[in-house]
């Protein structure tokens, strides 16, 4: 079970990974990821900005609907009495309720449909 080459491949692997790297390449790697934090920081900052904008944008744009919005309701305790009846029926009655016959199928269902008694 000793085979020489295995066992000579098996000590050249221990002597390669126990030799630590080059203080050249460290500091290349070290350099790298150092400006790779600086540009996660960076945009990181950009989103945290833009997200803040977007929010106050927001909540300006609610607040101003909700201040104009609330002078314009008509609240039901200040109309006159009986102003808000029938209102509902009126407007059914006062609506258009002609169909609209621009389909095949709704000609043919207005041909031959047959009224309720």
């Amino acid at each position: 079970m000793n085979d020489p080459q295995l066992t000579e491949l098996i000590a050249n692997y221990r002597q390669v990974a126990r030799d630590a790297p080059s203080a050249a390449s460290d500091a290349r790697i070290r350099q790298a990821l150092d400006a790779f934090a600086r540009r996660r920081q960076v945009r990181s900052r950009r989103r945290l900005a833009f997200a803040l904008a977007a929010s106050l944008l927001l909540l300006a744009g609610v607040q101003w609907q909700h201040r104009y919005a609330a002078t314009d309701r008509v609240v039901r305790d200040d109309v006159p009495a009986g102003y808000l009846d029938g209102r509902a029926q009126t407007f059914l009655l006062e609506a258009d309720a002609t169909p609209i016959a621009s389909s095949p199928t709704a000609q043919y269902l207005l041909a031959h449909a047959q009224p309720a008694d």
